[in-house]
């Protein structure tokens, strides 16, 4: 199979099998990202958008990734230190705030994890794209974002990924 998106939500990557613990309209898979249903080396390619933050054993997921993965992951969390999320916490308004998130990282502090992973993961911050929010000051933030994504500084970068692909480990 092509790829795995786990933690689709109703954005689910084109060609790719979406799978969440909610069904939502693009969940092809009801299942928990710690536990995946799924043979060694399922699919080309694994993304988990959004969904490390939520999850109570991060490493788990990570293991669970790079099982089902033939070549590439990529993993995408918030920053905590991007300059959306310290106005928004200044509003009270944080997503480090909302009550599902388990864990928050930084760009270092994922570093970090991953690297006590056994896996060679390059991390790196930046603004992956807009997601449509029906908070008003979300979409404003989105677009001021898009702006700033131009500036080659972490500061400005909403969102910490990290890309794991099998030839390089």
């Amino acid at each position: 199979m092509k790829g795995l998106d786990i933690g689709c939500w109703y954005n689910k990557t084109p060609g790719f099998v979406g799978l969440d613990v909610v069904p939502y309209d693009d969940v092809d898979v009801i299942a928990n990202a710690e536990i995946l249903p799924f043979k060694d080396n399922s699919f080309e390619e694994v993304e988990a958008k959004f969904i490390i933050e939520h999850l109570y054993h991060p490493d788990r997921l990570v293991n669970e990734i790079i099982r089902c993965a033939k070549n590439k992951v990529t993993i995408k969390t918030d920053n905590l230190l991007s300059w959306s999320y310290l106005l928004m916490g200044l509003l009270n308004k944080a997503r480090a705030n909302h009550k599902e998130h388990c864990f928050g990282w930084t760009v270092a502090t994922f570093r970090n994890f991953l690297g006590r992973s056994g896996y060679k993961f390059s991390v790196e911050s930046n603004t992956t794209g807009y997601y449509w929010s029906p908070l008003w000051y979300m979409r404003v933030f989105y677009k001021i974002e898009k702006l700033a994504a131009k500036i080659p500084l972490g500061f400005f970068q909403r969102d910490t990924v990290a890309y794991w692909v099998k030839d390089e480990d």
